[in-house]
């Protein structure tokens, strides 16, 4: 299989999805990726013959405008007027709400929104306050329009880097909100309650206590009414219908039921909202503490940075950097771009991304990572990416994609709670009429038993009981040096039967040290073969290409970087170029034994690289590598996970000396040497149908496809950037010990997924029949306060049950 790279820079003016769709029509090409956050389009050719030319000749057949000229201006409600966009290509928008807090909401605002002309697919996101929107032809002032109708707001979200400020703030106005809220209802309480203290004032005070009632019910309860009716212009509930119909039956009780100078009564929607009030913003609190690990890490990351400009330092923002440029980074300060350490050599910590608090020495024209901190002296970085183009960037968008993705135990809570608030309404009046039909109960303890039924329902707790859960699991993990990027692949993880892992690059270190270089035919200049394999050498970043690019430095007398063109990557076997105006391949044992007839039995040596320069073998690199400290303690417990030694299995390109060499070392009994993409992907798929869930380590392009098929795909430290894309998890610190955290911190988050849905399920289960009244007979009965202090508590156990997850031992 041949792959062919086109970056997406060079396809301005053209629509994507369009340049997909052409490409994939032209014979010989199996299968197209579209990588925007690496900014590339992988193209596998089933057909050598395809070229990089053949492609943008046949790319040059379209053009589409992305944006239409007579987009229209819009009024606003304060005068001013505004462009609605409205695009013509098939787009992905994201939109800020504010106000969602249960599955409910979700609902809600998903079905408003699929109205809306254009809208394919929509989806809101509880924890992230967030939906995402996508289609063609969509109208961005209609979209906001819809929810606005739908009692939310909400605002277009223009930059991916602050999503996590974003939810922070969201949950801190909501704080704020829910605090003044429950506070003046429990104030009015503490007030009715001092009147019954004072018998001289019983009666004098009722008149104003019922006013204060009045106004607890509009401050404190007015906004859950407002928003149950405009669900209901839309057919939609949520929870916001249950505490409506509860607290203003309550309190509708006082004015028909109650007599005069009840103040019992009178203090039961007061009481009700107070405690729910209450609840509710513990619930949020407890959400944003988890959100704000990951918020502060995004603060981080702007701000303005001191740029080197002729010898003089200014102070700009880290938005006006651009590549190239080069800012000072001072002692105790974190890195906010990448680049490359220029001038002295820097002292950095980089725990953020290894999740390994140690400082490591950095020399000159090395990269340094935006989040690092600098724990030496000064130093000068040279920018290699702008602000929201760093690693750290993409990382955040990976993960902030990871939180809108629901697992399979969600969605079973999701259809539930579809079905949860028009049931419980049902349920209400079947307790309504039961207890006047055929209890003896009168016309007022009928309606406290329906109140209660009311309020004591939580859809909330099945609508949390997953989203925090993979919040906080995500944020764990990447303290742990594991990037999830998928909570489905997290929540299989812990039951994985078969590992596939490559060899370099995973089991071996990065560090592969060039041993020898031994030239095969007659040539005047060696020199000249080294300066051909520096140059291309530097197109790659696989660990092997930096090992032989640091060989050649090494030996040349002039290091002279000539001109590379015509890249291509010949999939599980090397890359070719034309470089210097001579045809150029570094290909594996596999390719030169095929095409050229080497017998590479007389030619010992671990992992040997063969330069094919014109077409005629003209030396070889032989190269070694060192395993990863860890490694064979860390292979012997995925052993154990697995159950059987043979279940952990080696899958690599290299040549089977190698192979056998460094499985000896870290003992994995199962060895498959010489493997080509097709035979990565034949080897998972034969595991698959043997039945059992299969993942596979690997960090290179010949690993991608395979990672892709696997049920969990997991990309190596260090691993290239289709490597990464391709992945469910990507681990951010080298060696396996990272993985097998995951694995441990995968099993403890399924244990607490289920516990909170056991929880949610088994609480509505047990609580609706006793707020109804059905075990009145022996004394159980629950009184409207009671019910609502009860619903308040089930979702704020399982907020907390989820943050357990921060802190809980994986040993």
């Amino acid at each position: 299989m041949k792959i062919i790279e086109i970056p997406i820079d060079s396809l301005a003016g053209f629509e994507l999805d369009d340049v997909a769709r052409c490409i994939s029509t032209i014979a010989g090409v199996s299968e197209i990726s579209v990588l925007e956050i690496t900014g590339q389009i992988m193209v596998y050719c089933e057909d050598d013959s395809v070229t990089s030319e053949m492609l943008m000749n046949r790319l040059q057949l379209i053009h589409q405008e992305n944006v239409d000229d007579s987009n229209a201006v819009v009024a606003k409600p304060d005068g001013s007027t505004e462009i609605d966009i409205k695009s013509t290509g098939r787009i992905v928008l994201h939109l800020r709400v504010q106000g969602m807090h249960c599955a409910g909401c979700e609902r809600a605002i998903e079905k408003v929104l699929s109205t809306v002309t254009g809208v394919e697919s929509a989806k809101a996101e509880l924890v992230t306050g967030r939906a995402t929107i996508s289609g063609e032809g969509i109208s961005v002032q209609a979209l906001v329009d819809a929810i606005t109708r739908a009692g939310y707001q909400s605002e277009v979200v223009t930059s991916r880097t602050n999503l996590f400020e974003n939810i922070r703030d969201m949950h801190s106005r909501s704080e704020r909100k829910l605090f003044w809220r429950w506070l003046f209802a429990f104030v009015c309480v503490l007030l009715f309650v001092f009147a019954l203290w004072i018998p001289n004032y019983y009666q004098s005070l009722w008149g104003i206590s019922l006013a204060l009632a009045c106004l607890v019910q509009l401050f404190s309860g007015g906004p859950y009414v407002v928003s149950a009716l405009r669900l209901a212009r839309y057919g939609q509930t949520n929870m916001d219908t249950l505490i409506a119909l509860g607290t203003t039956a309550a309190f509708v009780g006082v004015l028909v039921f109650g007599q005069d100078n009840d103040y019992h009564m009178l203090m039961e929607s007061p009481m009700i909202l107070g405690v729910v009030g209450f609840g509710k913003w513990l619930e949020s609190m407890s959400i944003n503490k988890a959100v704000s690990q990951l918020a502060g890490s995004v603060d981080s990351q702007s701000g303005v940075l001191r740029l080197l400009d002729d010898g003089s330092c200014q102070e700009v923002s880290v938005e006006e950097i651009a590549s190239g440029m080069r800012v000072v980074v001072r002692s105790g300060e974190q890195v906010r771009l990448d680049g490359t350490v220029h001038g002295t050599a820097a002292d950095v910590n980089r725990a953020w991304l290894t999740g390994e608090a140690k400082v490591i020495r950095l020399r000159e024209g090395e990269m340094v990572h935006a989040g690092s901190v600098n724990e030496g002296q000064n130093f000068t970085l040279a920018v290699t990416s702008e602000a929201g183009e760093t690693r750290f960037d993409r990382i955040m968008h990976r993960l902030e994609k990871s939180l809108g993705q629901r697992p399979q135990v969600q969605q079973l809570a999701d259809k539930v709670v579809a079905v949860f608030v028009p049931g419980l309404m049902v349920i209400a009046c079947i307790t309504l009429l039961g207890w006047l039909i055929l209890g003896d109960a009168g016309y007022q303890d009928a309606w406290r038993y329906t109140v209660a039924v009311l309020v004591i329902a939580c859809p909330c707790a099945l609508g949390l009981a997953t989203p925090v859960a993979t919040l906080v699991s995500g944020t764990r993990g990447l303290r742990l040096g594991g990037l999830i990027t998928n909570p489905v692949a997290m929540e299989q993880l812990g039951e994985i039967r078969r590992y596939v892992l490559d060899k370099t690059g995973t089991l071996t270190t990065t560090d592969l040290e060039v041993q020898e270089f031994r030239v095969l035919r007659e040539v005047s200049d060696v020199n000249s073969i080294l300066r051909r394999v520096q140059s291309l050498e530097q197109q790659s970043t696989h660990p092997i290409a930096r090992s032989i690019m640091k060989y050649c430095e090494g030996n040349l007398p002039i290091s002279e970087v000539l001109t590379v063109s015509n890249i291509e990557a010949i999939a599980g076997s090397g890359i070719r170029a034309v470089v210097g105006g001579n045809s150029l391949a570094l290909v594996n044992d596999g390719y030169v034994t095929q095409l050229h007839g080497i017998d590479i039995t007389q030619v010992p040596g671990a992992t040997r690289v063969w330069v094919i320069l014109d077409d005629q073998v003209a030396g070889v690199f032989f190269l070694s590598a060192s395993c990863y400290a860890g490694v064979s303690e860390s292979i012997a417990k995925l052993q154990k996970y697995c159950g059987d030694p043979g279940f952990v299995l080696m899958a690599s390109g290299d040549n089977e000396v190698a192979c056998l060499e460094t499985a000896s070392q870290v003992g994995i009994q199962a060895v498959h040497s010489d493997m080509s993409p097709e035979g990565k992907v034949a080897l998972v798929r034969s595991l698959k149908s043997d039945g059992g869930l299969v993942a596979i380590v690997g960090d290179g392009i010949n690993d991608a496809v395979a990672l892709a098929e696997a049920d969990v795909g997991i990309a190596a430290f260090g691993g290239t950037d289709i490597a990464t894309q391709s992945a469910d998890i990507v681990m951010l610190r080298p060696g396996l010990d990272v993985l097998v955290d995951l694995i441990a911190l995968s099993r403890v988050t399924r244990s607490i997924i289920r516990q909170n849905l056991w929880w949610a399920f088994a609480y509505n289960i047990l609580a609706i029949p006793l707020a109804a009244g059905l075990f009145a007979g022996f004394g159980l009965v629950l009184t409207p306060m009671a019910a609502a202090g009860i619903m308040a508590t089930s979702s704020i156990l399982v907020v907390l049950n989820s943050l357990r997850l921060n802190r809980i031992s994986l040993v």
